[in-house]
């Protein structure tokens, strides 16, 4: 017979989850930040594109709030058409350092321009004339001309947000957050959308 070590007990944010699972992701990733984690604000999105192929990247979480996730995009990439083309994606977020994981299901919707603007600016000068002399995705012919692409942005002045630059926001219809054990006796806490509540359901690891 299988000897199977004890787990700890539940721990109060799932025998009594806060009412909306944007409170307790915001929670647990500024725990990883807390602990150090390089992962803290590393999101993985998958998209789906016209043929029904899924496919994933890693992309840095800009904001989380009670709207949803927000995330800041070229859309002219791959995952921008995709994205245009159906809105519904799925995310994760992973930190080792606390062996937790949230994953989340919704739908892709556009922020105001305004806040795309303060999105643009906190990627700061360097990131800005990266993203204007790179064609993402596009096939490179010549990194050396790459290079003097950047070298010619003139960054003396303030750059402005190009148009396919936009910021998006992931409002999530499902969150479920996973909390790892050692004897694999895993913690899982889901949250369903119902309007404008949510219904909360412990899972079986």
């Amino acid at each position: 017979m299988t000897a199977v070590s004890p787990s700890p007990q539940l721990p109060g944010e799932f025998t009594d989850p806060p009412p909306s699972p944007l409170d307790l992701l915001a929670a647990w990733q500024e725990r990883a930040e807390d602990a150090g984690d390089p992962l803290s604000s590393t999101l993985v999105l998958a998209t789906v594109d016209h043929s029904g192929q899924p496919t994933t990247r890693c992309l840095a979480l800009a904001g989380c709030d009670e709207r949803g996730l927000v995330m800041f995009m070229n859309m002219g990439t791959r995952k921008g058409r995709d994205i245009a083309g159906n809105p519904k994606v799925a995310a994760t977020l992973y930190w080792p350092s606390l062996f937790r994981q949230v994953n989340v299901t919704g739908v892709v919707q556009p922020v105001e321009p305004v806040e795309s603007d303060r999105l643009w600016e906190s990627r700061g000068t360097v990131g800005q004339v990266a993203s204007l002399a790179s064609n993402q995705g596009q096939p490179l012919h010549d990194y050396a001309a790459l290079l003097a692409r950047v070298q010619a942005t003139d960054a003396s002045e303030p750059i402005l947000r190009p148009a396919e630059h936009v910021g998006l926001l992931l409002v999530p219809q499902t969150v479920e957050f996973w909390h790892g054990q050692p004897n694999r006796l895993h913690f899982r806490l889901h949250y369903q959308r119902r309007r404008q509540d949510w219904d909360t359901t412990l899972l079986q690891p």
